[in-house]
């Protein structure tokens, strides 16, 4: 997962992604809310054998959060991002 949003920030970065068909900046920053959602699980299951793959389980979370910060930042649009 990391590597994957690693690549897609670096084609953006790059130009080697089309600018009309290029995410911005904020949509590639919530990408790696699942990325720190996905650590906390492993964390969770390592601290706590017996939660096993159930602690995936946080990674559903990834799209709500997202949801939430791109309504804050609509409240907000001098933010940087």
């Amino acid at each position: 997962m990391i590597l994957a949003r690693l690549e897609g920030h670096l084609l953006v970065r790059s130009g080697a992604v089309d600018p009309a068909d290029a995410p911005d900046a904020f949509t590639l920053h919530l990408q790696w809310i699942a990325v720190g959602l996905m650590v906390i699980a492993l964390a969770l299951s390592v601290a706590v054998p017996e939660v096993g793959l159930w602690s995936l389980l946080i990674v559903v979370l990834a799209r709500p959060i997202a949801a939430l910060a791109r309504r804050l930042r609509a409240r907000r649009p001098g933010l940087p991002g």
